[in-house]
């Protein structure tokens, strides 16, 4: 969705979403290796692309991305939640609750 941002301030707010995404996956990959659970590898980064490269009937609004982006971040913070209270370990509740508090704020 950030090949398809027009304005500034949410290309911005995407960008941090996806370096915080990108900061949790790695704490999430380190417990994982620490306890022995493989993970399957992660697909490729996606190539940035220039607005005007994407067809205007592929393109995704600005309105249409800020929804989709308050939508998953909500999704996140029911799905931290939920590990919070269902976790047994604290490390991973705690782990949980360090990714709800970057995703409020």
């Amino acid at each position: 969705m950030l090949n398809h941002a027009v304005d500034k301030e949410l290309r911005n707010l995407l960008e941090e979403s996806i370096s915080s995404s990108k900061e949790e996956l790695a704490e999430v990959e380190t417990l994982l290796k620490e306890n022995g659970v493989g993970h399957p590898p992660t697909p490729p980064e996606r190539p940035v692309a220039s607005l005007e490269e994407i067809p205007v009937g592929a393109r995704f609004l600005d309105n249409e991305i800020a929804g989709k982006l308050s939508a998953d971040t909500a999704a996140g913070l029911i799905s931290c939640s939920t590990i919070m209270g269902q976790a047994i370990r604290e490390d991973i509740a705690m782990l949980s609750l360090n990714s709800m508090v970057k995703k409020q704020y």
